[in-house]
């Protein structure tokens, strides 16, 4: 097995790109609600409002507020060259990511393009995440063929 050159290079900005696109998605419009257009947040603040959703469903809809936290942190591990670190906080991007927006697109609002946005992105955190932890892992285990 060979080392992993270009591969190794591309996926951390792959990863870094899909939690970017997911930052951005998450404050574009989400859902339209009568005549107003709302993102992310006030969807998950007006629904904890609402007590549509309650208990532990409520406690992991406030997860979602982390996101940005969690892109920020992304963004400082792409800096730091922490590889590990940059997979993980894009995976779980991602995976916020997409459970938000396939809640919402499931509730009885018209979907608007930050959904999608925030999807698409969230998919493309994941896989840059991933293979970013992957590639971070055989290059420790074969420290002699970095390049």
């Amino acid at each position: 097995m060979t080392a992993p050159g270009a591969a190794a290079r591309v996926a951390p900005a792959v990863a870094l790109v899909g939690s970017s696109i997911v930052m951005v998605g998450s404050v574009l419009g989400w859902a339209r609600s009568g005549s107003s257009v709302r993102n992310s947040y006030a969807l998950v603040r007006s629904a904890r409002t609402l007590g549509i959703v309650e208990g532990s469903l409520a406690s992991l809809a406030a997860v979602w507020f982390a996101v940005p936290v969690v892109v920020g942190l992304a963004w400082l591990a792409f800096s730091a060259q922490r590889w590990r670190s940059l997979g993980l906080c894009s995976l779980i991007a991602g995976l916020l990511a997409i459970g938000a927006a396939g809640a919402v697109q499931r509730a009885p609002l018209g979907p608007v393009a930050g959904l999608w946005v925030t999807l698409g992105g969230g998919v493309v955190a994941v896989g840059g995440g991933l293979a970013t932890m992957y590639l971070a892992q055989q290059v420790a285990r074969h420290p002699q063929r970095r390049r």
